[in-house]
């Protein structure tokens, strides 16, 4: 944050001396704290999505955009599941206030390795038949996402987004298209984790009716959701559609009038089709 100074005045008193600056961004270390803004992933049936972040901005409620990073941060979104995240920015010297909005801007060149085949690639397929797919950018590369945080003195404040691949990529013409769709997650302590003991890689999907909160399970056939308010959920698995074919695996795997608590990640244990 860039901080100029408008007046400055030297005062002189018998036993000490002090200066008093003028300035609408010259603030004591008394209304500041920490504030950090972090990403996770809700994945697609990708192998890998590249990104960059070139700059994090943070909107105070009376006053504007706050430059909270500059600094290029690079990773794999599909590398931030089950309670994996990236930091993206974090201010040791943010002002107190209320911040409603959080505006990334990405680098504009990326590339995604898509499932082409139908099923999860490993290192050794990549290169095989036409499995690198660059992508381009449906309009503009900065992303505006609402936020609900208040910064207090001397109590820090973080901010996790979920970056949905699934729907950010989009197919059109023969060509893949990207436009981030991230939100925030208000409560990330609250969800659902487990872990399928099969061969499958499988949707994992949490719906109460209105809302609808998604992942994949990943390699291990781990997964973990998050953010959701508490309440009573249905709870639902399916395979992934190279699976479909095997023997004896039903189409979806339902468990209704799932209970989450706030605060708590439930466990759904180890589940088996």
């Amino acid at each position: 944050m860039k901080i100029i100074q408008i007046l400055c005045l030297v005062f002189t008193v018998p036993s000490f001396f002090f200066t008093a600056c003028s300035d609408k961004h010259a603030y004591s270390n008394w209304d500041r704290s920490k504030f950090e803004v972090r990403m996770t992933d809700a994945p697609g049936n990708f192998e890998s999505l590249k990104l960059s972040v070139v700059k994090v901005e943070a909107y105070l409620d009376g006053e504007g955009w706050i430059e909270l990073s500059n600094k290029t941060e690079s990773f794999d979104l599909l590398k931030l599941t089950n309670g994996k995240e990236v930091s993206l920015a974090t201010d040791y010297n943010a002002k107190m206030g209320s911040y409603s909005k959080i505006k990334l801007t990405f680098d504009n060149s990326s590339g995604v390795f898509l499932d082409l085949y139908g099923a999860i690639k490993t290192d050794s397929m990549l290169g095989r038949g036409n499995a690198r797919v660059e992508l381009n950018w449906m309009g503009n590369n900065e992303v505006e996402i609402d936020i609900n945080k208040e910064l207090m003195a001397h109590a820090d404040a973080s901010v996790l987004l979920d970056f949905n691949v699934a729907q950010s990529i989009k197919q059109k013409n023969g060509k893949y298209m990207i436009k981030p769709m991230i939100q925030y997650l208000k409560n990330e302590k609250t969800g659902v984790k487990g872990k399928l003991n099969n061969d499958l890689y499988a949707s994992v999907f949490l719906t109460n009716g209105s809302d609808t909160f998604s992942t994949y399970t990943n390699a291990s056939g781990s997964f973990l959701l998050r953010g959701m308010e508490q309440g009573t959920y249905d709870f639902l698995m399916v395979p992934k559609s190279n699976h479909y074919t095997y023997g004896g695996v039903p189409d979806s795997y339902k468990i209704e009038n799932v209970v989450l608590v706030d605060g708590e990640i439930k466990d759904m244990g180890t589940l088996t089709w």
